[in-house]
């Protein structure tokens, strides 16, 4: 039985997953299984997925099925594994020849259920848009809720029956937010070994561009609350910083006046949550947030002032974002 299980949900993605399972076989890890799931691609990725599965017949399980999106797809890919740890890849994504063992040896260090890395967000061409490196520091887990660039501990997710919650957005987010209230043995390390693979074409680049009447972020949000057991500062930070991170990104390409009744439902919600931020800007609950603390309390100021509709004239002209890659990294 294989140390490491390794769940990748394929949906039409013929031209990247080779590149992804190839930097799984190159690992300096050998301790590990792939289950690939084919989530009724219709596409060629089914027949790139059987030519690796029969030169690889001991390492891949291939499982192809209906579309039936990518939450349920990854809770199958958790039913399936036997391994010791679970990580995520998707699709698109790979990683560097050192990643799972840098994270095995992080997780012997002690009885962690979650260790978390950093991530490296790269074009086709191999130009590195940004990089995100994680310190050891309450909030750097909040900073990145993808599934990826981390390891589980397999019993610990069976145990407390976490799982990804299907819905139109943010359903890495529940995931990750339930996971941290169920356990303290969470360990951050300074590493870098995942490519978040910037696809122009891909959903998470597309959907969430202006406001999507099907899919309510605060049906996440109340989603994400229903399992908050430690209601502290941490967490009511993170939900005033996701909310206005969804408003700048998202919002860009609305009318002002979209954005205001959107902002002004969003924030109707967290005042009725009681959730504010006051005046502890510089407070150590969130340290290593960095310069982002200042652009969520200047939205958060600007809103309390009453200013957000002049902001929204300025802002919400259908150009590029304030910072393309920032707004895309908060609002996953």
């Amino acid at each position: 039985m294989a140390r490491i299980s390794i769940i990748i949900p394929v949906y039409n993605c013929e031209k990247h997953i080779s590149r992804c399972i190839d930097s799984i076989i190159s690992q300096t890890n050998k301790d590990y299984d792939i289950i690939v799931i084919n989530d009724g691609s219709t596409d060629n990725s089914l027949a790139i997925l059987n030519a690796y599965k029969n030169k690889f017949p001991t390492k891949i399980t291939l499982i192809d099925q209906e579309n039936c999106g990518v939450a349920n797809t990854r809770n199958k890919g958790i039913e399936l594994a036997a391994g010791e740890f679970i990580t995520f890849i998707d699709n698109d994504d790979y990683l560097d020849d050192d990643y799972l063992d840098t994270l095995v040896k992080g997780m012997e260090d002690g009885e962690y259920d979650i260790l978390i890395s950093g991530y490296r967000r790269i074009t086709e061409t191999g130009k590195v848009l940004f990089s995100r490196n994680i310190q050891d520091k309450v909030f750097q887990k909040y900073i990145i809720v993808a599934p990826w660039a981390r390891l589980f501990r397999r019993e610990f997710l069976i145990k407390e029956n976490i799982g990804f919650y299907q819905y139109g957005i943010g359903e890495d987010v529940y995931f990750n937010i339930h996971a941290y209230q169920k356990t303290d043995k969470i360990k951050m390390i300074d590493y870098v070994g995942y490519n978040w693979f910037f696809n122009s074409a891909s959903v998470s680049n597309t959907s969430q561009r202006g406001f999507n009447k099907e899919v309510d972020v605060l049906y996440l949000l109340d989603k994400i609350k229903s399992v908050v057991q430690k209601e502290d500062f941490t967490i009511q930070y993170f939900y005033v910083r996701y909310v206005v991170w969804y408003l700048l990104f998202s919002g860009r390409q609305t009318k002002s006046s979209e954005f205001n009744k959107e902002c002004r439902r969003l924030f109707a919600w967290l005042k009725g949550n009681y959730i504010k931020l006051g005046c502890k800007l510089f407070s150590k609950k969130i340290a290593g947030e960095g310069m982002n603390r200042l652009i969520v309390w200047c939205f958060y100021i600007m809103y309390k002032m009453k200013f957000i509709s002049v902001f929204s004239k300025i802002y919400c002209n259908g150009g590029t974002p304030i910072s393309t890659t920032q707004c895309e990294e908060e609002s996953q």
